[in-house]
């Protein structure tokens, strides 16, 4: 199935499994001739694709260059439905085409002995969203980390879903201290990135949004996590509350990004509008 196929599709994880599958292959192709694009370069396609394939629930703001958005700065993610909002601070990172490794041990802009994972929990946090990695990657997870990557209701258990894998930033920087930064044994604590958007927790039919898979995923992820697991409260991340920011809340009503604010080291904004995908 081509890209239009899966754009037309009814519900959005089609769009997101297509996206992950074309990255695991583009990785091994790019390996075979020695060009594996950079995070930048698969975040930017993933963006385009993203934001052509759904104009009508997915609208990106780019915010000028600086030198973190060089480096690699964070994308604001939110999305929106009938049951409120769910806001995200994601970060791309590249598993390293020769050893496989994932550079969790790098060390924040002009902090030495901060890990860039930390700061990116750290800046979450006080946004009252939840920081995570998507990890580009040909690997799998190691012995019992199979399981997360399907199958759901839009597709078969498939290794190549494993090219956008989600990992929260507390997770990253455990990783990161303990120089454990193979991606198989990181893949381990990571799910798929189609669980964005995939009702696949109950009766994905009729019951269940994306707002509330999604808050579903989040647990998942923070469990086992002590930092992450004490912010897990309404008060201290709104996003449990279905809340979300007076400018995010006007660029949804008004389906104009140009109204999300800039915030400290973000490199741009995806909003997406899942309100209407139970009834599509």
């Amino acid at each position: 199935m081509d890209l239009n196929s899966w754009a037309g599709s009814a519900d959005l994880c089609y769009l997101f499994r297509y996206l992950a599958s074309k990255v695991y292959r583009d990785i091994g192709r790019g390996r075979a001739v020695g060009l594996v694009p950079w995070e930048t370069t698969f975040t930017d396609n993933l963006l385009l694709e993203l934001a052509t394939a759904r104009p009508h629930e997915i609208f990106i703001r780019r915010f000028g260059a600086d030198e973190e958005s060089v480096l690699g700065a964070d994308w604001l993610w939110w999305f929106h439905d009938q049951d409120g909002y769910v806001g995200l601070r994601v970060q791309a990172k590249r598993a390293h085409p020769e050893t496989g490794h994932i550079n969790l041990k790098q060390p924040a802009p002009r902090q030495p002995d901060v890990l860039q994972a930390e700061v990116l929990a750290r800046r979450a946090q006080q946004d009252g969203v939840v920081g995570l990695y998507c990890l580009y990657t040909d690997h799998r997870p190691g012995p019992h980390g199979y399981a997360p990557c399907g199958p759901c209701p839009h597709g078969p258990l498939d290794h190549t879903q494993w090219g956008c894998a989600l990992l929260l930033a507390e997770t990253a920087a455990r990783h990161g201290r303990a120089k454990r930064t193979f991606a198989n044994a990181v893949l381990r604590d990571s799910w798929p990135w189609y669980h964005l958007v995939c009702r696949n927790y109950g009766d994905y039919n009729a019951s269940v949004s994306v707002t509330q898979n999604l808050r579903i995923l989040i647990g998942n992820l923070i469990v086992g996590e002590p930092t992450a697991v004490e912010q897990l409260n309404q008060d201290r991340l709104p996003w449990m509350s279905g809340r979300a920011p007076d400018d995010i809340v006007a660029a949804f009503a008004e389906r104009s990004p140009a109204l999300v604010a800039r915030r400290p080291g973000v490199a741009g904004a995806v909003l997406l509008e899942v309100s209407d995908e139970r009834r599509r």
